[in-house]
């Protein structure tokens, strides 16, 4: 079917076009339709129900001028479609997969959150992204998409809340601002993503940023093993980074940050884990007072003006993970490494440990209760 220069297209489940219902399930295909200049929505759509199933979409061409794409079928698959002036290119019902959109005067966007249990897969975009419908939906996984987002002032992922989601082997070019932005997103799973040149619109932005959606907070959320790469005139001032320290609780290993003008990351959970990313180093310096946090790994600490008290952080957040502390300075001041909350925990069966001469150390290892001395 080649639909031209009309209102709407093929809709289902609206009472508009292909109206009808059995048993209140929507059964059927759209194929190989070919879809131009449709001004006024729903180029290709099933009304979002979860008796609306059994709808496909498949191998569909939507060119030039539609408001929309493909929208709300429980699998659209291998569609092509430019340049729709709503930018919705597909709004995912269950699964999509396979698809290449490409932006124009608008860019084209790929919306999830509709639904728990979503699947997008293996898409391409020129001049688009992946944006969240604004739902707070559970076990999303968007898995190996190419998105060039052609420096737009938008995201390249955006996820609002949710938990459980999989944000894996994404590769993500050129995004205006956050390469992927988790608002309140929980106990999810980015990973293994290339993201390259965030930040393309304006500088400033993050290349992965965890930030509050009102007062449900990016908690408990595993990054790891992701390749940030900012080479462009504007840059991220960071690669990784949370908003403040109610983002926490999230652990972030192994990953590969370069080209940051402030720094590779920015993490400011007291229980937020940092280990073994390249380009950013756990060793910090102290010349006062200091609270560690978990984002800490070694700590140096210069007493050479005043004696300084290093208070470590709380030993229930990560059971087997050690700390060193170690003395820089050769003056007679001393360092005091303490336990912050002494009616509770110890180290070695003390509250504190001091380090009275340079070059002196503690490494201390926590069992998930209290502190122990691994190393002196």
């Amino acid at each position: 079917m080649i639909v031209n220069k009309g209102y709407m297209g093929i809709v289902a489940g609206y009472g508009y076009i292909l109206p009808s219902e059995e048993g209140g399930y929507i059964k059927g295909m759209f194929n190989k339709n070919i879809m131009l200049e449709l001004t006024g929505g729903r180029t290709l759509s099933v009304r979002q129900k979860t008796e609306h199933k059994d709808a496909v979409i498949i191998t569909n061409n939507i060119v030039r001028d539609c408001y929309d794409g493909c929208r709300a079928a429980f699998i659209i698959a291998d569609n092509q479609v430019a340049e729709t002036s709503g930018g919705e290119a597909i709004f995912v019902g269950e699964i999509a997969c396979n698809n290449r959109i490409r932006g124009g005067t608008v860019q084209q966007k790929i919306v999830v959150g509709y639904l728990d249990g979503q699947i997008v897969a293996c898409n391409k975009g020129i001049d688009a992204r992946i944006d969240s419908y604004g739902y707070d939906q559970d076990y999303i996984d968007i898995v190996n998409n190419q998105m060039d987002c052609n420096g737009r002032a938008n995201y390249g992922i955006n996820m609002y809340k949710g938990r459980y989601a999989f944000i894996s082997y994404n590769t993500i070019y050129n995004a205006g601002c956050d390469g992927i932005r988790l608002r309140g997103t929980r106990y999810s799973v980015v990973d293994h993503n290339i993201i390259i040149d965030p930040s393309s619109y304006a500088a400033g932005y993050k290349g992965i940023y965890l930030m509050a959606e009102g007062t449900v907070y990016a908690t408990n959320n595993r990054v790891h093993d992701n390749i940030i790469i900012a080479t462009a005139d504007d840059r991220p001032d960071y690669c990784i980074a949370e908003a403040d320290a109610n983002q926490d609780y999230n652990i972030y290993e192994r990953n590969y940050l370069s080209g940051a003008t402030s720094g590779a990351m920015n993490i400011l959970g007291a229980h937020s884990l940092v280990r073994n990313n390249f380009g950013f180093s756990n060793v910090k310096t102290v010349t006062s007072d200091y609270t560690m946090k978990w984002a800490d790994e070694i700590i140096l600490a210069n007493a050479s003006s005043a004696a300084i008290k290093v208070t470590l952080p709380d030993p229930a957040a990560y059971p087997g993970y050690s700390l060193m502390i170690k003395k820089v300075d050769s003056s007679t001041n001393a360092v005091t490494v303490e336990v912050a909350d002494t009616a509770s925990q110890t180290i070695d069966g003390a509250t504190s440990v001091s380090l009275a001469n340079q070059w002196d150390k503690v490494v201390v290892v926590s069992d998930g209760s209290n502190w122990y001395i691994k190393a002196q």
